[in-house]
């Protein structure tokens, strides 16, 4: 199926609710677990109020942040086992709840591919610090500071292009490690490859699939635990797609 096919939104979230009514225990269970993993990782938040003693407040963050850490390696090891479990029920097999958590060779790759993302995404990101900092604060100095903050501003949507130029090429880092089974640097070259002349469709699917998951909100939160699932299926769903012939092939 053609990139730009594949990643057609409504397309895509038609395709995974065929795909949940295949498998409707492992696909929803698996999708929402992950949704909710990914949400909550690395979110432990505290208090700074005076109930809580100082001598406490290391260890709690310390405990907040081995929670997110669980969460988050939980979440990988989801997404390695949802993969599995999309492709078997577009395969038309048996469902099997197990599946989303089989140990599999592709969870370290996972990891490290993960890591390698948020580090580039950093990498990408920095320019930012310089392009609208460097002005605001030079501003400040020369008591010039309307004038810092234009120049910043003007700064940050010369970059901000360039910025989704270069963040559309890591979206499918993850999807080729648990599709396809490859390593972390192979994985980036995947995903450059295929955003590669798709990067508008890329960005509408991401945006469609964005509005999706906020209109959630709009049900007290509630919402959200629908919302949230079926985009993350939708995305799973697309990538699955991607290897099949074009319709009438």
């Amino acid at each position: 199926m053609l990139f730009r096919d594949a990643y057609d939104p409504f397309r895509a979230l038609g395709g995974a609710w065929n795909l949940v009514s295949r498998a409707p225990t492992t696909l929803v269970l698996g999708a929402l677990a992950l949704f909710l993993l990914e949400t909550f990782s690395f979110g432990a938040s505290f208090d700074e109020g005076s109930w809580l003693p100082v001598a406490l407040l290391p260890s709690f963050v310390t405990g907040c942040c081995c929670l997110g850490l669980f969460f988050w390696l939980a979440g990988c090891q989801l997404q390695v086992g949802l993969a599995a479990a999309v492709q078997a029920a577009a395969r038309g097999e048996r469902e099997r709840f197990g599946l989303l958590f089989e140990p599999r060779e592709r969870f370290l790759a996972l990891v490290f591919a993960r890591l390698g993302k948020w580090l580039a995404w950093a990498v990408f990101s920095l320019p930012y610090g310089v392009m609208i900092g460097g002005p605001i604060a030079l501003g400040e100095v020369l008591d010039l500071a309307g004038l810092g903050v234009a120049v910043g501003v003007l700064g940050g949507l010369v970059y901000l292009p360039l910025w989704t130029y270069l963040v559309l090429g890591l979206v499918l880092v993850e999807e080729a490690v648990v599709f396809e089974g490859r390593d972390p640097v192979p994985a980036f070259r995947r995903s450059f490859e295929l955003a590669r002349g798709n990067r508008i469709p890329l960005l509408l699917f991401a945006l469609v699939m964005f509005v999706l998951t906020s209109a959630g909100l709009c049900l007290c939160l509630v919402g959200l635990l629908l919302t949230g699932p079926w985009a993350r299926l939708a995305w799973f769903e697309a990538y699955q797609r991607l290897g099949e012939p074009p319709a009438g092939a």
